[in-house]
């Protein structure tokens, strides 16, 4: 197996940067997500390695093999698409079978490579079963299938899930997840689901606008975001992010409208770093909230309840912030009324109002 490896890759079209000077490494053996709004420029580069498109500038390795020149079919990579692009005349055999036989494999092994490929998916008994009389998994089984039968070097997968419900997607990812650690093949995968992105995935990769944000893994992403656009898009429900002051004489944070005391070590980074307008965030799970008064706890206003079944998420009202924080179900609690809510000091997330930037 390889490593896929992208060198100041740039892609232009016309005036519009879809990727900006993207430098990274897709690790051998390993499932890589990649994740960002609707175009960030995350297809555009999964069709960059896949040789789809070709780089403005920079250069792109498959193992240690240049690649900018190279035709998509002499790269040995095969790629799943949100579209299933299975042929209706064909049933599951044919389907599957279809690159090896374009390749001119011999028949015998086309059997073999698509039976082993069909016992993997489990899936042995659609064989001779048509793409109508599939349902919506069945038929991405299929499409997937058709790509582990080549033994490919490299999985490019573009939003295969797109198109199946929420129950059969959690299913599907999990399957996927599954396969990939079977065959051990090098796997980028793209996504908008930032949910997904983070269960799937061994590495995280995170782009806005053309350019890649951060690389690593999902946890790490998650609990040190590196700026305040990964903070809000990974998890949901989104970090709450407060802008205020930062006073250093008494170690507060300040808005219009809140007063919050800040842990040593955040007033000790912070401090090191000269930064005087600041960003405080504190995800809503790291929100402690009470129905009566707590000392040290703030007062605010119930803004909001919806109920998730196993937990309620609270819209919380303070001044103008509205801050989100996620409860047990059982809390009492009503619209309009008093809340008290506190943040988990450990939890707490500092950065620069200027640069975005994370600073402790």
């Amino acid at each position: 197996m390889v490593e896929v490896r992208l060198e100041k890759v740039t892609k232009t079209f016309g005036k519009v940067i879809a990727v900006d000077n993207a430098s990274l490494t897709f690790e051998d053996k390993k499932l890589t997500t990649v994740v960002g709004p609707s175009g960030c420029g995350k297809t555009t580069l999964l069709r960059l390695v896949a040789g789809l498109e070709t780089p403005t500038g920079g250069n792109i390795y498959i193992g240690d093999k240049l690649v900018n020149e190279v035709p998509p079919w002499d790269r040995n990579i095969a790629m799943v698409f949100q579209s299933y692009a299975l042929y209706p005349h064909m049933n599951v055999f044919d389907n599957i079978a279809f690159p090896l036989k374009a390749a001119k494999c011999p028949k015998e092994e086309i059997k073999r490579r698509v039976k082993q490929t069909a016992e993997l998916l489990d899936i042995p008994e659609l064989l001779s079963r048509r793409p109508r009389e599939l349902s919506g998994g069945q038929m991405q089984r299929v499409a997937i299938g058709r790509a582990i039968v080549r033994e490919p070097e490299v999985f490019l997968m573009d939003e295969p899930l797109s198109n199946l419900d929420a129950k059969l997607r959690v299913y599907m990812r999990a399957e996927i997840k599954r396969l990939q650690r079977v065959l051990g093949v090098t796997t980028i995968y793209v996504t908008h689901d930032q949910a997904e992105a983070m269960t799937i995935g061994d590495t995280l990769v995170v782009m806005d606008n053309g350019a890649i944000c951060c690389m690593g893994g999902p946890e790490t992403v998650y609990s040190k975001p590196v700026d305040t656009f990964v903070a809000t898009f990974i998890g949901s429900p989104a970090m709450n992010l407060l802008e205020g002051d930062f006073e250093s004489k008494n170690s507060f944070f300040v808005t219009e409208s809140l007063e919050y005391e800040l842990p040593r070590d955040v007033v000790s980074v912070t401090k090191e770093k000269g930064v005087s307008k600041v960003i405080l965030g504190i995800r809503p799970e790291d929100v402690t909230v009470s129905d009566s008064r707590v000392p040290g706890f703030i007062r605010t206003e119930v803004y909001m309840i919806e109920p998730l079944g196993r937990e309620l998420l609270l819209s919380l009202k303070i001044g103008t912030h509205i801050i989100k924080a996620i409860v047990p179900p059982d809390i009492r609690l009503k619209i309009g009324g008093d809340a008290w809510m506190h943040f988990d000091d450990k939890k707490l997330h500092m950065f620069d109002s200027k640069t975005k930037k994370r600073v402790a």
